[in-house]
């Protein structure tokens, strides 16, 4: 849901995990009303800048931005909402208002730039383990399965438990600096979504670094 937004806007510094939570439960929280397309609608509008004076994000995903952009068109709309009762006693405007479907190739592309973009990052110095967390790369790894562009032999065996074994390790490092057991079911459900995140991330990073495995995505792409 913030995926999209992020490249619309061409925003470059990507919250963390922890902050990508944080705006996805405020948006669910403050914006429980607003549909999925009126939202994607609402950052396209944004960035085009003709029916609202746009609002810049100055290189930052937050609330403040998200829920500026969401009042303007939630403001826009229902003007024209109003105006369309008043003269033509249509349907309200939200009924008819959708945000364009990403085709196909449009997916395809996003993925594709991310990739290398992200590649270009790592060959020129900057730390694999900075460039993502969890929740992006597990967009781009299922997208990437649902496209049918890789599956799970794209990795070896070996790999494969190579990488379990850093996601498990990697949780309980970060669990243990916080001071965080895993004792209770709920807790360990949580483990369990950590854990799968971090996988994510770890084959997202794995990509980068295996020259192959990069370049036989990118042609598919």
């Amino acid at each position: 849901m913030l995926v999209r937004p992020l490249v619309i806007t061409g925003i470059k510094t990507l919250p963390s995990d922890e902050e990508i939570n944080l705006l996805y439960n405020q948006v669910l929280k403050y914006y429980r009303a607003v549909t999925v397309s009126d939202f994607y609608l609402a950052f396209e509008l944004n960035a085009l800048g003709r029916d609202w004076p746009r609002i810049e994000h100055y290189g930052l995903l937050n609330l403040q931005f998200i829920a500026s952009v969401v009042d303007a068109y939630q403001g826009r709309k229902g003007k024209a909402n109003l105006e369309l009762t008043k003269v033509e006693n249509r349907e309200r405007l939200n009924q008819n208002v959708t945000a364009p479907e990403i085709s196909l190739e449009e997916r395809k592309t996003i993925i594709k730039d991310m990739l290398e973009r992200d590649r270009e990052r790592y060959i020129n110095g900057k730390g694999v383990n900075e460039i993502y967390g969890g929740v992006i790369c597990s967009y781009v790894i299922t997208k990437l399965y649902e496209l049918d562009i890789v599956n799970d032999n794209l990795w070896s065996d070996s790999t494969w438990s190579a990488i379990k074994i850093k996601a498990r390790t990697n949780v309980n490092n970060d669990y243990a600096s916080r001071r965080k057991k895993v004792i209770h079911d709920v807790e360990k459900r949580e483990f369990k979504t950590d854990f799968k995140l971090e996988v994510f991330r770890l084959l997202y990073l794995d990509i980068l670094v295996a020259k192959d495995k990069y370049d036989l995505i990118i042609s598919k792409l």
